[in-house]
């Protein structure tokens, strides 16, 4: 899914999907699921970066520090947080239970 981000009088479209995630990885050299809640300027460039790519290619870490400095931090990590929770799957909400894969073995009706 892809999320919008105003930066100034520009609208950036962000995709947080696998590619993202990979440029992202290799970029600052770890898992993304290291980052964890604290983001530094680093992680925060190179994930927006990362989730402009699919939509804008071509853009460099410097354009996007722009991007960052026109629409706030605050903007940016709410745009990213959005990008990020619509890249996830969603849950399976069939009468409030989640559905397992492979199902639980016993759970089918006696022979």
């Amino acid at each position: 899914m892809n999320v919008p981000l105003i930066a100034g009088d520009k609208q950036w479209t962000l995709h947080f999907g696998n590619k993202a995630r990979r440029l992202a990885e290799r970029e600052l050299k770890r898992p993304i699921t290291t980052i964890g809640e604290q983001v530094g300027a680093t992680e925060m460039t190179v994930l927006l970066w990362a989730a402009l790519q699919k939509h804008h290619p071509g853009l460099t870490i410097d354009d996007v520090d722009d991007i960052i400095d026109a629409a706030g931090l605050d903007v940016v990590a709410e745009a990213l947080g959005k990008a990020a929770e619509a890249s996830l799957p969603k849950a399976v909400a069939d009468s409030g239970e989640s559905e397992q894969n492979p199902p639980k073995a016993g759970t089918g009706t006696s022979s």
